[in-house]
């Protein structure tokens, strides 16, 4: 097995690279199944699943480079990829990601930080009387018709007002400096900053749904992270950024701590999500 090459993230956690934790035996079987249950989401024939899994696994050997490596798995994708399907699936993450905090979203006003395809926001457009949109890129679906603020990484968010509910839903770990982001947000909210973070160090069962990686060490929970978010940011969609700034709950609890956030809810999602399954944890601060 090649030894892993690691760098540090924002919080200071071990990262390794994308083709690594393919070669990890202990994720071996959680990484083929992954695979697997992505290429099913969308659409492959049995013959390209086992095709895409199979380049995985052989591509590692001989590719350092993990854009590299990033593009071959594309390639076999792009092949037999249904992309109503794949449309499909983004839509059903959204629709659970909606479940999850329409009911701590809260008041008449609302901005989506990090807003991706924008689904989400546009599914909770009834409730609010405005909603705004930013992200470090458009990538708003056409069918989401509400208005769109370009953010620049590490600036102010472009909005001078405050907001009654603003959302940041898996965004921290892919900001290059999540404590800047975090304090931008926590300016532009008027009553409730809600959080969905990718996170590690858990080894508890949610109180719904599963946490396969519960029993693993902390490396190996990290690792697994890395390898769905590099998944499904950078070989299932293009260019989203992915520094893998994860941490733990509790390091996430300190911090809100230390900037006087007021936690009024905490919630172990598990992993929610079938075409990224990474392990969430729900953050409601509260003014």
């Amino acid at each position: 097995m090649t030894t892993p090459e690691l760098n540090t993230n924002f919080w200071g956690h071990k990262i390794p690279k994308p083709q690594h934790v393919v070669d990890n035996p202990r994720l071996r079987p959680f990484v083929e199944a992954l695979l697997l249950q992505v290429a099913d989401l969308l659409g492959l024939d049995a013959g390209a699943r086992r095709q895409f899994v199979v380049c995985a696994f052989e591509s590692t050997a001989g590719v350092a480079d993990q854009f590299e490596f990033e593009r071959m798995l594309k390639s076999k994708l792009v092949v037999g990829c249904d992309r109503t399907m794949m449309k499909a699936a983004l839509r059903e993450r959204s629709r659970i990601v909606f479940d999850e905090i329409k009911q701590v979203s809260t008041g008449k006003t609302l901005l989506d930080v990090g807003c991706g395809d924008g689904i989400v926001a546009q599914m909770l457009n009834p409730r609010f009387s405005e909603i705004l949109l930013t992200d470090v890129a458009n990538y708003v679906d056409r069918d989401v018709q509400l208005p769109f603020l370009p953010y620049m990484e590490g600036g102010r968010l472009p909005v001078e007002k405050s907001l009654d509910t603003v959302l940041l839903l898996t965004v921290l770990h892919h900001a290059s400096d999540p404590l800047t982001l975090l304090r931008e947000s926590w300016r532009a909210t008027a009553k409730r900053l809600v959080i969905i973070e990718t996170v590690f160090g858990v080894h508890e069962q949610p109180p719904t749904g599963h946490y396969e990686l519960a029993d693993f060490d902390e490396s190996d929970q990290i690792a697994f992270a890395v390898f769905v978010d590099w998944l499904y940011n950078r070989v299932l969609h293009d260019d989203v950024p992915t520094p893998y700034n994860f941490t733990t709950p509790q390091r996430w609890l300190d911090t809100f701590a230390e900037l006087g956030m007021r936690v009024a809810e905490l919630k172990n999602l598990g992993q929610d999500i079938q075409i990224v399954p990474e392990l969430h944890y729900l953050f409601v601060l509260e003014r």
